[in-house]
């Protein structure tokens, strides 16, 4: 691939949706964006392929080399990540220390409990992060995985933006009020949006 040749390469956006991208393919792409060092700003829209854990785990190990990357728009909704793939993705994101925009749409990708609890986990080592735009819509989470998510990210000490899109999930009413509720003692945040 020819952007691994890119290496002054500081701004980068690729829309790859629907192109049957493999865990193959979302290898190779990691292993050319591994050597673009100089990268600040990168945004894939990788949504509707064939992703798993493994294509997740690999290209994720090599965006946390991108050192310098201060925003990172990753869209992987419609792929088969499930709760392992989660967890290796917020892994690596915690080892990005300069990031501090994410926006992450893992909609739709069987996440579970699981993996909203150890999202949630690693996105708290993210110690420069300020703005942080969550979908984790159509999941299967359930209030306790939801809860967690949001009870770790209340100790983001540089949070600033929150905003977090959790439709279509095992959450009742009674429950999205409680979230809710939680969501809104953050006393930093200048904004901060629950869409349930």
């Amino acid at each position: 691939m020819a952007l691994e040749n890119c290496t002054n390469l500081q701004f980068l956006a690729l829309d790859l949706f629907d192109n049957q991208i493999t865990n193959q393919g979302a290898s190779t792409l990691g292993n050319s964006l591994a050597n673009c060092i100089k990268l600040t700003n990168l945004s894939l829209n990788m949504n509707c392929n064939q992703i798993s854990a493994q294509g997740v785990l690999d290209l994720s190990s090599a965006i946390q080399k991108c050192s310098n990357l201060s925003s990172l728009s990753l869209q992987l909704h419609g792929n088969t990540l499930g709760a392992y793939g989660v967890q290796a993705l917020g892994s690596n994101l915690s080892k990005s220390a300069s990031l501090q925009n994410l926006t992450l749409n893992i909609q739709g990708n069987q996440i579970h409990d699981e993996g909203a609890v150890s999202l949630g986990s690693a996105l708290l080592m993210c110690n420069n992060l300020k703005i942080l735009n969550l979908n984790l819509s159509s999941n299967q989470i359930s209030f306790q995985g939801a809860y967690s998510l949001i009870r770790a990210l209340r100790n983001c000490n540089r949070l600033s933006i929150f905003n977090l899109i959790i439709r279509y999930n095992q959450i009742n009413y009674e429950e999205k009020y409680q979230l809710i509720n939680q969501a809104y003692k953050y006393k930093r945040l200048v904004e901060n949006t629950i869409n349930l």
